[in-house]
């Protein structure tokens, strides 16, 4: 997709949040604009099961790459509280970012990581980093 105008970009997103398809996520995560990355969220979450969760899922790992869902864990609370469900996409580099959304202030951030943890139990990277916490003093 092409580059879009704030204008367009910002009716487009509204467009997909009050009508979201797997289809208008793809668009949508093709911008590569983060902006995109709370209603791409809500689509995930909402949709709990089937083939478009996972393009759902495809269309946050995409906008939500591990350096931005770190900047929004240290951001203002909404943006922890996206990030935070971002990371139950299943993408192996945001394993290390659920310890930042347990410890945070937020209960819903936290019960929202624990939730990201559940999903990740057979992940590879988890268990590496649950085996560094171990040793970690």
């Amino acid at each position: 997709m092409p580059k879009l105008d704030e204008a367009t970009l910002l009716a487009h997103i509204a467009a997909f949040a009050q009508k979201p398809t797997p289809d208008g996520a793809t668009a949508l995560a093709q911008t590569g604009d983060e902006r995109t990355l709370p209603a791409l969220v809500q689509a995930m979450t909402d949709t709990m099961e089937g083939q478009d969760v996972v393009r759902y899922r495809q269309a946050v790992r995409e906008v939500g790459a591990a350096p931005v869902l770190r900047r929004m864990l240290a951001g203002a609370l909404a943006d922890r509280r996206v990030a935070a469900h971002a990371l139950t996409a299943h993408d192996p580099e945001h394993a290390p970012l659920i310890g930042l959304g347990l410890q945070d202030e937020d209960d819903q951030v936290r019960a929202i990581s624990r939730r990201a943890l559940r999903s990740w139990t057979a992940s590879p990277a988890l268990h590496d980093l649950f085996l560094a916490t171990l040793a970690h003093a």
